[in-house]
């Protein structure tokens, strides 16, 4: 099988966007994202968004698991995240243990500043 070649988005601020609407209308869908969950946030914020706008946006980070995170632009990261996110709608079906991207070892996303328990 051929490896899938990612592209990365053209138009940071509407997938952004849409990214947000999504998790609006139903937040359990951040696990989806599984460990690029914490590149999302983070671009999230740097792009101005807050807690004002989806309450998933608090402090909280898992420094170990964005060190598993290739060092990428965020246009390549969120198409990364994006693949991810497909990718786990199909095969996890939204569970929080999930696997880090770099070596594919067993991850349980955990976010503190999510209100209900995944």
């Amino acid at each position: 099988m051929a490896e899938e070649r990612i592209e990365p988005v053209a138009d940071i601020a509407t997938t952004l966007e849409a990214i947000v609407r999504m998790l609006q209308a139903e937040p359990k869908r951040f696990l989806l994202f599984g460990c690029y969950w914490w590149a999302i946030k983070r671009i999230l914020k740097q792009h101005g968004y807050t807690r004002d706008n989806l309450y998933l946006l608090g402090p909280y980070t898992d420094p170990e698991a964005e060190g598993h995170l290739p060092a990428e632009p965020d246009a390549y990261l969120l198409a990364l995240a994006i693949a991810e996110q497909t990718r786990n709608a199909f095969h996890n079906w939204g569970s929080a243990d999930v696997y880090f991207p770099d070596t594919n070892e067993p991850y349980h996303l955990f976010d503190e500043d999510v209100a209900f328990s995944a």
